[in-house]
């Protein structure tokens, strides 16, 4: 008779009846799906195998499944086919005292414990773990848990403790984030506005801001680890207050548009290959634009969208393609427009747009009505001095609502959207 250390083809096994099969929890727990002359060398094929814990086995198709899995983390089913069966290997303390934690020659050949590369010990399987008497295996996301190596940690599962020092839950394991002291760079004055996009291709996200107070725009461009080289500068226009990177030419390189507040203009600053971009083409705008992009016409370009706050109106610059721009064509909003959103409100599948107008006290929004021109606006009630503006569905019921900071009032208005 075989001792239990070289017991790899004699595991005890219960059968369900026929006509069952087993359902994993997951996916992940299938071992293999083939095909087995008997239901006998389908159960070797498990007993094989030291993950395996469940097989069925259908013996008009001869399909053969093993599973990493047991009745903690999987159910015996009714099955389509009669011929259908399930085995489950038995385990019991009494398999593994003997053998855990001794020297591999212990558990030479057996099916229950695995020498360790590391530790030269009896240790159990992956995905299983010691509970003290014997190896079940890891629990799967939510599962309720009482030691550190309970959870699959190949999914990046933990045993997580709570205010009490007690082990609860398998939940993904996550890290304090504790952050660096700050490497400056050196930029131009008064840095108003900043992205972090790649500019030269090479997957990692450089930096470019607006000087607001240099008249200029800088390009750092990431060197690798988290550094950044000198900067690059261009020249703006006078009080650059914005900026929004987009590729407004088509060539798939991101360019730089700039709201320059000071000369009442956009300029926009063609990417040119490895990071470099073109001298600032110039479009006119309103008085103190702010702006924003987005493709309102359906032509897959992007489009500009300015917020003149000391002109009392919004200018929309259609792309015309090659990274030209029409000149705006103005729409009548509020008092001062000082912040300004471009978001599908109604659910037409275009964009629209929703400023913030803050000396009139309201929310305006204008309907996209096709080919990229615009309803007059709809005003809606805001707080003291709203400066600021986003839409999201914020209730979940699948519609854009709003949200709108008031300046003056030291607060935020929440503008549910219905029909």
């Amino acid at each position: 008779m075989s001792s239990p250390a070289h017991a790899i083809y004699s595991s005890k096994l219960s059968l369900s009846l026929q006509g069952h099969a087993f359902q994993p929890q997951y996916g992940v727990q299938l071992i293999f799906n083939k095909t087995a002359r008997s239901r006998l060398l389908c159960s070797t094929a498990c007993n094989q195998n030291p993950s395996c814990r469940t097989f069925d086995y259908d013996s008009s198709s001869h399909r053969c499944r093993l599973f990493e899995a047991d009745l903690t983390n999987g159910a015996i089913i009714a099955a389509a086919s009669q011929t259908s069966i399930v085995g489950s290997v038995i385990l019991s303390a009494s398999l593994y005292a003997s053998m855990y934690n001794k020297s591999c020659s212990a558990c030479q050949g057996n099916r229950y414990q695995t020498c360790s590369s590391t530790t030269n010990k009896c240790q159990c399987p992956g995905n299983s773990y010691w509970n003290g008497s014997m190896c079940p295996l890891q629990l799967f996301a939510n599962a309720t848990c009482s030691q550190i190596d309970a959870c699959r940690s190949d999914l990046n599962l933990s045993c997580i403790i709570n205010s009490y020092g007690e082990f609860t839950q398998c939940l993904t394991a996550q890290c304090s984030i504790i952050f660096t002291g700050p490497t400056t760079y050196s930029i131009g004055a008064n840095p108003e506005s900043l992205k972090a996009v790649d500019v030269n291709g090479d997957g990692k996200p450089d930096i470019i801001a607006s000087n607001y107070g240099s008249n200029t725009a800088s390009v750092l461009l990431n060197t690798g680890n988290g550094a950044f080289s000198a900067q690059t500068i261009y020249s703006t226009g006078a009080g650059p207050y914005k900026l929004t990177v987009a590729d407004v030419n088509g060539d798939g390189k991101p360019d730089i548009i700039v709201a320059n507040s000071g000369s009442n203009n956009v300029g926009v600053l063609l990417n040119i290959g490895n990071g470099a971009f073109s001298a600032q083409t110039t479009y006119s705008a309103g008085s103190g634009p702010i702006l924003r992009e987005a493709d309102v016409n359906g032509d897959g370009k992007p489009e500009i969208i300015v917020a003149n706050t000391g002109s009392n109106n919004v200018g929309v610059l259609l792309n015309t393609g090659n990274g030209a721009f029409s000149a705006q064509t103005i729409y009548s909003t509020g008092i001062a427009p000082d912040g300004v959103v471009a978001a599908d409100v109604n659910g037409d599948g275009k964009p629209d747009i929703i400023v913030a107008n803050y000396l009139s006290n309201n929310v305006g929004v204008l309907l996209n009505i096709g080919s990229g021109t615009f309803t007059a606006q709809t005003t809606y009630s805001a707080g003291a001095g709203p400066s600021c503006v986003a839409v999201a569905d914020v209730n979940g019921d699948n519609k854009p609502d709003i949200i709108v900071g008031n300046y003056d009032s030291n607060n935020l208005g929440v503008l549910l959207a219905y029909c």
